[in-house]
């Protein structure tokens, strides 16, 4: 899942999932973020069931994450990269809003 965002916008990821998934970031997040909620040291998270989370991030550039939950097989488990670009649209002010990202 890739996603272009503006600096200020939140993404929020819920998990609509009846079991818990991890949401774990592949790239340094230190002085990215402009918020940051339920998630951990290493920017790294574990959302419960009806659970959510969210980030925002300062400046342009693009991260990478990963989600990962349990699959129907027991002991596999399914991996969903992702990638937020965060990007300045040409002359225009930035504005705070909300992405959300669902896993089902």
């Amino acid at each position: 899942t890739k996603i272009v965002v503006q600096p200020g916008d939140e993404i929020r990821w819920v998990n609509h999932r009846t079991g818990s998934v991890r949401v774990a970031f592949t790239d340094p997040l230190d002085q990215k973020l402009s918020c940051e909620r339920n998630f951990g040291i290493g920017h790294s998270t574990r959302i419960d069931a009806n659970g959510a989370a969210s980030l925002c991030f300062l400046g342009p550039g693009t991260v990478n994450y990963m989600v990962r939950m349990e699959a129907s097989v027991p002991g596999n488990e399914i991996i969903v990269p992702g990638s937020i670009e965060i990007a300045m649209k040409p002359g225009t002010a930035a504005e705070s809003k909300s992405t959300e990202l669902s896993q089902r």
